[in-house]
């Protein structure tokens, strides 16, 4: 927000107070008005009278040239992919009601073929002004993959890319606190699994990279990444032990799991949570150089690499330091029209080593997605969204529990997220003052995360 106002001509030090207070004002301002920084700024300028006591001489006119923030999108909690796909394709639990109750957030089922692209859109029953009305279902001549980031975003989201593939190759556990096992970014390699079977387990944050699957088995309780839910151990901590790699690649908050080949997720009556990536990166994907059949359509993934270029991940390499072999990734052969892509199955009698939580996107277009128990003891959630082949699940028993520990779907986004950069400029004619602010913006309140002033003598015209 850019605040702009001729005052008199005045000492230095009154021109600090002048300009400190004029950012005061301007904050009160935009956090009554309710002003979202994600949105578009206000079509009517903001302004306070004048009154004696104002740093102002005229009222404060106020323009949104230099406000930044992250976007809001509005993820699809659930987007299939095979070609002529059905509502009733999709197994919901009957407890679970019709699949508007059982999934939060818009559905996008692909009805068309390889040569009439076509899907039907449920709306999110929850922006509706009463969302226990009748929802109903419209059809676009679309593929699915234009929905894949989200439903009517403005501006539209593009498919999304993957992240560079990490360079280090990584044997499994590579250290340790006490009991806790602990597991770096990069490459894990070969055709048996990786098993975690028991025990305590903290994945640190970064990309993890699979062409063996991955299985958690017989109570293992797993953490993956730093966010809101705690592992046994945190990055910081995870890189200071002596076992550390030199090389640990840990990066940003929150874990992206990219499955190439035939690997897949096995999650065995034990806990699995995964905290999401700071980057929208999804949480759990598999990789594709493009598929066009009858059974399926899925566009060739891009490679956003660090000079935030993109190149098809078919051709995108890179060279490991200390090494003269390129490594890349591998496309998924999972069999679309059956194989599954993450399987959860939760039979365990302790709902605190016998559930899934991910709170990041599952973007699995070339396998489905199971769930299966047998017992009311399990926990459910999957709240950043899921794109896959199928949703199938065997769930004869709602699990137990005050009705939040079953959540398949997107997560409503705060009504304001991101920065927002608040530059105050005064100017008496001979000098300019700028205090700026710069502040992480939530849903109840805002954080101060940078103040800094600048003070300049004009140039004379």
């Amino acid at each position: 927000v850019l605040v702009r106002t001729q005052l008199p001509r005045e000492r230095r030090m009154d021109l600090e107070i002048r300009a400190d207070a004029a950012l005061s004002l301007t904050r009160s301002v935009l956090q009554r008005r309710g002003v979202d920084p994600a949105d578009e700024c206000p079509s009517a300028p903001i302004q306070e009278p004048s009154d004696p006591s104002s740093p102002f001489t005229t009222d404060v006119t106020i323009s949104c040239t230099s406000a930044t923030s992250q976007s809001r999108v509005l993820q699809a909690g659930l987007v299939t992919t095979l070609n002529s796909s059905t509502v009733a394709a999709q197994q919901i639990p009957s407890w679970a009601g019709n699949i508007a109750q059982a999934i939060q957030g818009a559905v996008v089922i692909n009805t068309g073929t390889l040569s009439s692209p076509s899907v039907s859109i449920l709306p999110d029953r929850r922006l509706q002004q009463d969302p226990q009305s009748t929802t109903t279902w419209t059809t676009r001549t679309s593929a699915w993959h234009t929905f894949a980031a989200g439903v009517d975003v403005e501006p539209p989201v593009t498919y999304p890319p993957l992240p560079p593939v990490p360079l280090f190759e990584r044997p499994g556990s590579q250290a340790s606190i006490g009991t806790c096992s602990i597991y770096f970014p990069g490459r894990y390699l070969g055709t048996s699994s990786l098993t975690l079977s028991g025990g305590v387990h903290y994945f640190t944050s970064g990309v993890y990279y699979f062409e063996r699957n991955l299985t958690i088995s017989n109570g293992a309780r797993v953490v993956m990444g730093d966010g809101r839910h705690p592992g046994c151990t945190t990055d910081i901590s995870a890189v200071s032990t002596s076992r550390s790699p030199r090389r640990h690649a840990i990066e940003g908050r929150g874990v992206t799991l990219l499955f190439g080949g035939t690997a897949r997720l096995f999650v065995q009556n034990s806990s699995l949570i995964v905290n999401s990536r700071n980057d929208g990166h999804p949480s759990i994907r598999t990789i594709g150089f493009g598929t066009s059949t009858t059974t399926v359509v899925i566009p060739a993934d891009t490679v956003k690499v660090d000079d935030q270029t993109m190149v098809a991940a078919a051709t995108h390499s890179r060279l490991p330091p200390e090494s003269a072999t390129a490594v890349a990734y591998k496309t998924s052969t999972l069999s679309p029209a059956s194989d599954i892509a993450m399987s959860i199955t939760l039979n365990g009698a302790n709902p605190e080593t016998n559930r899934v939580i991910i709170d990041g996107r599952i973007f699995v277009p070339h396998g489905g997605v199971h769930i299966a128990s047998t017992t009311s003891t399990y926990a459910l959630a999957l709240t950043g969204g899921v794109v896959t082949t199928r949703l199938t699940s065997s769930l004869p028993l709602a699990p137990s529990g005050n009705g939040t520990e079953f959540t398949i779907g997107s997560a409503l986004p705060e009504s304001s997220s991101g920065v927002v950069t608040i530059d105050v400029t005064v100017d008496d004619g001979s000098r300019t003052y700028t205090s700026s602010e710069s502040f992480d913006t939530g849903s109840t309140s805002w954080t101060l995360v940078g103040r800094s002033h600048i003070h300049a003598r004009r140039r004379s015209e």
